[in-house]
């Protein structure tokens, strides 16, 4: 879901905020798999939208979070019945939570609140995912796996602002599959990555 769009930021570096939010938003759009990739896509189209509105091809920090914290209240737009304890709420509350820790100055304090919110949030969601009245991830002794991924996601910008994720700025560690074009393929494919 990430390696293609993680990938095409590197390579593509662009100091526009509104031209890289909505690259990585179709980016992710394209690839995005499953439940969980579905409401990861909908969390960076929004966070392009909210980018978008501000209508600046730069931000200060303070306008970033405001941004996230508006993808944040966006999340229950992603599927038609929003759960708790699932990669949905996570998104949603560790997002908007960020409002109690304004203004931020710096990026690294904005993700560094990000990252401990959601690490807050995803704690909950043994208590919150509920199937037919059973605690199921409790019952397994886990956390949401999606939700998990996406404090990952946001441990590794953390780390990358921190300058303690290696090779973070090395797009060759996100190779993707390549189609390999055969005799019979005679039109190049054309990808339109507006959002």
């Amino acid at each position: 879901c990430l390696k293609l769009a993680t990938r095409n930021l590197l390579l593509n570096r662009s100091e526009n905020i509104l031209l890289a939010s909505s690259e990585m938003a179709a980016d992710v759009l394209l690839n995005g798999q499953g439940n969980s990739g579905t409401i990861l896509s909908h969390f960076f189209v929004s966070l392009a939208e909210a980018i978008r509105e501000v209508k600046k091809s730069d931000l200060s920090v303070d306008e970033f979070a405001s941004c996230l914290i508006e993808a944040g209240r966006k999340m229950n737009d992603a599927v038609p019945n929003p759960v708790e304890g699932t990669l949905l709420s996570v998104i949603r509350d560790a997002l908007i939570d960020l409002q109690n820790y304004r203004p931020f100055e710096a990026l690294d304090v904005l993700l560094s609140a990000m990252h401990s919110s959601c690490q807050q949030e995803l704690a909950k969601t043994p208590d919150q995912l509920i199937v037919d009245g059973v605690k199921v991830l409790k019952k397994a002794g886990v956390v949401d796996s999606g939700a998990q991924g996406f404090a990952y996601l946001v441990e590794g910008m953390y780390l990358a602002s921190i300058g303690e994720l290696q090779n973070a700025m090395d797009a060759s560690i996100f190779k993707t599959a390549t189609l390999l074009a055969t005799k019979d393929d005679s039109l190049p494919i054309h990808v339109d990555h507006t959002v």
